[in-house]
């Protein structure tokens, strides 16, 4: 029996999308862990990193403001992650015990 050209097609594209939706899921966790994983622990080092990359300097209280922003900004998202993954871990433990 013959495959449609059509049926080999939406199997290759549900495929490519299978990938990228897991690449997706993957990159989302990355992130948000490699800048907590590579932002400096002072201020003043922050503000020298902003300094050497963009040649903009900053004060010692806006390094201070965007350090702690974006630990808050990286925690929450992995914190959303987190939910959002314990909520299909879930869902489907429900679904599979009917």
């Amino acid at each position: 029996m013959a495959i449609h050209a059509c049926c080999q097609n939406s199997s290759a594209r549900s495929s490519e999308q299978f990938r990228t939706r897991r690449a997706l899921a993957t990159t989302k966790w990355i992130v948000p862990t490699a800048i907590l994983a590579l932002l400096p622990k002072c201020p003043l080092c922050l503000a020298a990193y902003v300094a050497m990359g963009t040649g903009l300097g900053i004060s010692m209280p806006v390094a201070a403001w965007i350090r702690g922003g974006l630990i808050t900004i990286c925690l929450a998202s992995l914190t959303w992650f987190a939910a959002a993954s314990a909520r299909r871990v879930f869902a489907s433990r429900r679904h599979r015990s009917y």
